[in-house]
């Protein structure tokens, strides 16, 4: 889903960066959540690291890639995750105005 929240709406807790200073009043919010196998909460703070992964056939590459993105855009990842029951992942960007020239 796709909805604007306020800077102050945004959870602090488990939000990557873990240093993310809001930068604007307004961001867009994109919701992604899945019912898979879920994240165990002591990797919760390593997902983002390059090459990390809990499966075999995992590179580690995709979410560092993502939130490469998402920094470059001054925004911030937040992750709720309960191992077994699935993630709901939001990325949060700055809603760009248009100026007029």
């Amino acid at each position: 889903s796709l909805k604007t929240v306020l800077a102050n709406e945004i959870p602090q807790k488990y939000s990557f960066p873990v240093d993310w200073i809001p930068d604007c009043n307004e961001y867009v919010c994109l919701q992604i959540e899945d019912f898979g196998c879920g994240i165990e909460e002591q990797n919760l703070e390593k997902i983002f690291d390059p090459f990390f992964s809990t499966k075999a056939a995992g590179r580690g590459l995709d979410l560092p890639v993502v939130m490469g993105i998402v920094k470059a855009n001054n925004g911030v990842i937040t992750v709720n995750s309960k191992y077994g029951q699935g993630s709901t992942f939001r990325f949060f960007v700055p809603v760009a105005v248009k100026q007029n020239s």
